[in-house]
Order: structure tokens, then C-alpha cells, then sequence
């Protein structure tokens, strides 16, 4: 019975906790940060225009960054509009080489807002 108690708390904690999770279960955050980021890259890529995929990506970190900079949503699930920029670079350099230092260069300017970001303390990385 003590069993069951204990692994039901740990199925919970492995729902809500995501990098605040310990032990065994630590590194689990990553699986579904990972699914919903690709969720949302899938959603991003239906819409046509490079420019305005590119706004929307924007819009929805800031907003995403703001709204829950201080709130510890389940699975860590506030993590994956900055992991969403990310993985839209890298969705962009694989499938097209040729435009790849254009890429850099937006890469190194997102890399640059975040450090700004992060020096005015608009933003905490930590989770």
C-alpha cells in the first residue's frame, strides 16, 4: 500500500515538477518541452510568409516571456517559447544551406536581445 502511495507521488511529480524534478526523474523535463516545442515549430511552419513566421515567433516569446516569467507552469511548458526560437533556427539551417549566414546573423542578434534581456533583468533563464 506505502508502495503505491509513493509511486503515485512520484507519477506527480514527474507531471508537474520539470526541472525542478530530483533523482531519477531529473532530466525528464526535457521530453516534453521538447514534443510541444516541435508542436508549435509544426503550427509556426503552416503559415507561408518567412517574414511573419518570424513576427509571430517573436510575439509569442515576448509575450510568452512576460506573461510567464514567474509562473511554473506543469512540465515547464513556459520554456518552450524561448526553446521555440531555438529550434526554428535550426529547423532553418537544415533545410536551407545556402541562406546560412544570414541565419548566423539572426541567430547572433537573437543571441544578443537575449543577453540584453537578461542583463536588464527583463528576463530570468532560470526555472
Amino acid at each position: 500500500m506505502n508502495i503505491q502511495v509513493s509511486t503515485c507521488k512520484e507519477l506527480l511529480k514527474l507531471l508537474y515538477s520539470g526541472t525542478k524534478a530530483t533523482g531519477i526523474i531529473g532530466a525528464y523535463w526535457f521530453i516534453p518541452v521538447l514534443f510541444f516545442t516541435e508542436l508549435a515549430n509544426y503550427f509556426l511552419q503552416k503559415v507561408s510568409n518567412r517574414t511573419i513566421r518570424i513576427v509571430i515567433l517573436l510575439i509569442r516569446y515576448v509575450v510568452f516571456q512576460f506573461a510567464l516569467k514567474n509562473i511554473n507552469l506543469p512540465m515547464n511548458l513556459n520554456i518552450v517559447p524561448i526553446a521555440l526560437v531555438f529550434f526554428s533556427i535550426g529547423v532553418s539551417l537544415k533545410g536551407n544551406w545556402h541562406y546560412r549566414v544570414v541565419i548566423s546573423k539572426l541567430s547572433i542578434t537573437i543571441l544578443i536581445v537575449f543577453i540584453l534581456f537578461y542583463s536588464l533583468n527583463l528576463t530570468d533563464f532560470k526555472c
